[in-house]
């Protein structure tokens, strides 16, 4: 009997790419890890062991060594330990070094029956059609035949190649096509057992069974409990677990009812609470861990934060125990830095602001290790930007912006290093350029408002260039208009109001085109809603409420229409949108005499206002627009009792006297401002006018002097 590959190979294949492939490789990666093979194929013997029941762990290479000379040990002996070396070919990759360094290398282990090819652009033996030899698809390696010494010949060999290109395999048969060459089965019997599987998963899986199925799921964890054999009962559930966490997960989520889920996650979390992890094996420590992960993931949609905590700690806990016995395997630490991110990632939604600096400065620690277990390894780099990058935000949330702008600094300086290495990755660039923008989110703070136009200028140039080289990617496009539509609300802040009306109009035609590309796009539909209530407020504030009243009602309707959608709940932005346009229409109705509209709007305005997030969590921009609310809703209360000091001011005043007084940022002063003036606090109202003026700050509106004011000047009229 053939001996089982599990016991020879550590890895079931290694995945060689281009960085230019990357997106191909993560699903390729993914595809195959979270791969069941046909239980009735499990077990069979082939020339090459028994059929296994998953195909994981799937080794997927680093991306672009360019400041290497070779391959590395880490990567020579991942290949020595892969069982299959799977081959992402394109132009990008016939033309890569590593991915034909990597092809050469398993050759010369005698293994080149092994090797399988996934043709994902390009055109197979282009370099033999004159005129078409940039389409090559396949490295040199692929093409020859090595000598005894493993180099290169002129012989030419056929590489064993499935195709995702349009009129070939498609995803789904292209990755069959794999599994069956790294199976030995015959790609036919594949597809049948596939095809049994998917008729036996659509009859299950049905709106009339969905909970059936989950009890059926709980009480399979609940008999995996009982079973005295552990190995026994981690096989028997393996399939279960897996299917929960996965299809049924992804179609409960799809009918909006994650709700089903609650009881399966629960049933879970007793399973893995019954082991300890010192008790497992790295594959089971390693299955759990990430399986813990998903699970937390799936609570926090839920909103059931100590839940996920509870998950959470318990992924940490186990891939804590991996790092323990393999201190320099970054593949452990990597999932123990996860961990360590959620966590901290929770206590920050709950506003334990201290303890999630304490966890994400553990991830940014973890991710900086990571960083020099292989500092060539591109992902783990990456990696340790986003650590600087999460600890930098959550300083800008906690007022300290010294710390903010240095942790933005640092992330960029480490973004900019990681671009000069990957000058092509239009992913990286945009990435630069984010944390450009959040320079200017501090700037903004300080009061900086010119430095902060300046840096977010940058932005939307940087990112004028990537939308120009890559026209037909719309997630370019759409990077380009969020950078421009900050830059046009920043150029209203300091008056020049034409220049922010002429890039608004851009940007409202940019996400129209998005939109009508991908209607089901809810950011891109989000964001148009967005602008439309921006140039709403700008025609008002010129005086041209008919105009106004014509953008503000498509706005409103497209916003309404958002907010009742299943894909768009929870989605915070919304709300914003809600709260400005409800804002405007009631300064509208009072501008029109209508006081009773104009209540109904700005109340409508402020519970909007107040679903932004929750009571615990409101930032800068929440607080504010709670208080513009809250504004309007005392103006319009003073008119019915003049001499009567509005119960709305002085709410707002309990929200803004906690953070304003102390603030350099314009969204909060503003409304300051106004109160102060409008309740005789003549000393804050002269400090807060100060800053703003030092700052360039210009309202659309004049602030009002004292007493009563007018709809067009109660509240920013800023909108962005």
């Amino acid at each position: 009997m053939a001996e089982s590959p599990v016991a020879r190979f550590t890895y079931r294949a290694f995945i060689s790419y281009s960085h230019r492939d990357k997106a191909w490789a993560n699903w390729l990666h993914k595809a195959l890890e979270t791969y069941r093979v046909p239980s009735r194929l499990v077990g069979t013997k082939t020339a090459h062991g028994e059929i296994p029941r998953r195909l994981n762990p799937i080794f997927r290479d680093r991306e672009e060594l360019a400041s290497a000379t070779n391959l590395g040990r880490e990567v020579n002996e991942a290949l020595a330990q892969s069982e299959n070396l799977i081959v992402l070919c394109s132009p990008a990759s016939a033309v890569s070094r590593w991915v034909n360094e990597e092809v050469l290398a398993y050759k010369r282990m005698g293994r080149g029956e092994r090797i399988f090819c996934l043709i994902v652009d390009g055109e197979p033996d282009a370099t033999d059609m004159p005129g078409r030899e940039a389409e090559e698809c396949f490295c040199p390696a692929l093409r020859c035949v090595p000598d005894a010494d493993g180099r290169p010949t002129t012989g030419r060999t056929e590489p064993i190649a499935a195709d995702v290109r349009p009129g070939q395999d498609g995803k789904h048969g292209a990755k069959l096509k794999l599994i069956a060459g790294m199976l030995g089965v015959g790609f036919d019997a594949l597809v049948h057992r596939e095809a049994q599987r998917r008729r036996h998963r659509l009859l299950a899986v049905t709106a009339a069974s969905l909970v059936g199925m989950t009890i059926a799921a709980g009480l399979a964890i609940t008999a995996y409990i009982a079973r005295n054999e552990a190995r026994q009962r981690q096989a028997q559930t393996e399939d279960a677990l897996n299917f929960m966490l996965g299809d049924l997960h992804d179609k409960l989520d799809s009918m909006g009812r994650l709700d089903l889920m609650a009881a399966v996650t629960d049933k879970a979390m007793a399973l893995f609470a019954a082991s300890s992890p010192g008790s497992l094996s790295d594959v089971e420590l390693t299955q759990q861990s990430r399986a813990l992960v998903q699970i937390g993931e799936i609570r926090l949609k839920e909103a059931r934060y100590g839940a996920a905590m509870d998950s959470f700690q318990r992924a940490e806990q186990r891939s804590a125990e991996l790092v323990a016995r393999h201190p320099h395997d970054g593949r452990f630490l990597y999932d123990r830095a996860q961990a360590e991110y959620w966590i901290g990632y929770v206590h920050w939604q709950q506003r334990k602001l201290a303890d999630a600096n304490e966890w994400l400065t553990r991830y940014r620690d973890s991710t900086l290790a990571l960083a020099k277990i292989d500092p060539d390894n591109q992902d783990w780099q990456l990696e340790a930007t986003y650590g600087e990058h999460n600890l930098a935000v959550l300083a800008l949330d906690r007022g300290d912006l010294n710390a903010a702008q240095h942790g933005f600094e640092a992330e960029l300086a480490k973004m900019e290093a990681l671009a000069r290495r990957r000058p092509d990755d239009a992913d990286l660039a945009s990435k630069v350029a984010d944390t450009v923008s959040w320079l200017g989110n501090v700037a903004e703070q300080r009061g900086d408002l010119a430095g902060a136009q300046r840096l977010f200028g940058d932005q939307a140039r940087q990112l004028a260039i990537l939308r120009t080289l890559h026209p037909g990617d719309f997630r370019r496009l759409s990077e380009w208009g969020s950078a421009q539509e900050l830059l046009a609300g920043s150029l209203a802040t300091t008056g020049r109001n034409e220049e922010s009306r002429r890039a608004l109009a851009e940007v409202s035609d940019t996400y129209l085109a998005l939109t009508k590309h991908d209607p089901d796009n809810v950011p891109w539909r989000v964001n148009l809603a967005n602008v439309q209530v921006t140039r709403a407020a700008y025609a008002f504030a010129a005086d041209r409420p008919d105009q106004a009243e014509k953008l503000l009602s498509v706005a409103m309707a497209h916003a309404r229409e958002l907010a009742t959608s299943k894909m768009s709940r929870g989605n915070p932005q919304i709300h914003r949108v809600l709260s400005r346009g409800w804002l405007l229409r009631a300064r509208i109705a009072w501008h029109g005499g209508d006081v009773r509209s104009a209540t109904e709007a700005a109340h409508r305005s402020l519970i909007e206002a107040q679903n932004e997030t929750t009571k615990d969590a409101v930032d800068d921009s929440s607080l504010a627009d709670r208080a513009q609310a809250l504004l309007v809703l005392g103006a319009l209360q003073r008119v019915q009792s003049p001499d009567t000091l509005p119960a709305a001011w002085t709410q707002a005043h309990g929200l803004l006297a906690t953070r304003a007084p102390d603030s350099h940022y314009w969204r909060l002063l503003d409304p300051w401002l106004r109160l102060c003036q409008l309740t005789g606090d003549a000393k804050h109202a002269r400090i807060a006018f100060d800053r703003l003026n030092a700052s360039g700050y210009v309202p659309l509106q004049p602030w009002p002097a004292t007493g009563q004011p007018s709809p067009l000047t109660e509240g920013d009229t800023h909108v962005h």
